[in-house]
């Protein structure tokens, strides 16, 4: 898939999907914001991402929704390489 970073700032960025093929033929438009923090001994990462489904397959909305969860390991991972 393919990626355009819409905004960057020190400590915020919004990346948006480029591409309509593979995986991302479902969405119509997918973009993630990132915002960076300053926590008790370390950092926060919060990340928002909004999808908008292709409407042939809005059938995968609620299995989206369940496994929302699923995006937490690479977000763990991203908090330790930004820290690093």
């Amino acid at each position: 898939m393919g990626y355009r970073i819409v905004c960057a700032e020190p400590n915020h960025c919004v990346v948006a999907l480029t591409t309509s093929t593979g995986n991302a033929r479902f969405f119509r438009r997918a973009q993630w914001d990132f915002r960076l923090g300053l926590a008790p001994g370390g950092s926060i990462l919060t990340c928002c991402a909004e999808f908008c489904l292709r409407i042939r397959y809005i059938f995968l909305a609620p299995v989206l929704y369940l496994k929302k969860s699923a995006i937490q390991p690479d977000l763990e991972a991203l908090k330790q390489s930004v820290e690093r």
